[in-house]
C-alpha cells in the first residue's frame, strides 16, 4: 500500500490525506500513519509551508490570537523514492 500511495502523490502531483482514504477506501489515519512511514523510510520530505504563530513571525501582529491562517505540510519525493518508481533520477 505504500508504494501506491507515493505513485498516486507521484501522478497527482498534490493530494489530500481525506481522499485518498476514500480513494483507497481506508481512514485517514491509516494514510497519516503511512505518509509518516514514507518520510521515515527516506521516499518523501516533509516542510511546513508556513512558521508556527507560536514563533516569533506572529507575535507582534494584533490578529495572531484570532488567525484564520492554515498551514499547510508539503511533500517531495526524494531520489530514493522516484528509483523505488522506476522514474528518471537527474544527475
Amino acid at each position: 500500500m505504500l508504494k501506491e500511495i507515493l505513485m498516486r502523490i507521484t501522478s497527482d502531483g498534490f493530494f489530500s490525506a481525506a481522499f485518498l482514504a476514500r480513494e483507497l477506501q481506508v481512514s485517514d489515519e491509516t494514510i497519516t500513519h503511512a505518509i509518516s512511514e514514507l518520510i521515515r523510510m527516506g521516499y518523501l520530505t516533509a516542510e511546513e509551508s508556513a512558521l508556527s504563530c507560536a514563533t516569533d513571525a506572529c507575535a507582534g501582529c494584533a490578529f495572531a490570537s484570532f488567525c484564520n491562517k492554515d498551514f499547510v505540510s508539503m511533500y517531495q519525493i526524494t531520489t530514493k523514492g522516484k528509483l523505488l518508481l522506476g522514474k528518471e533520477v537527474a544527475s
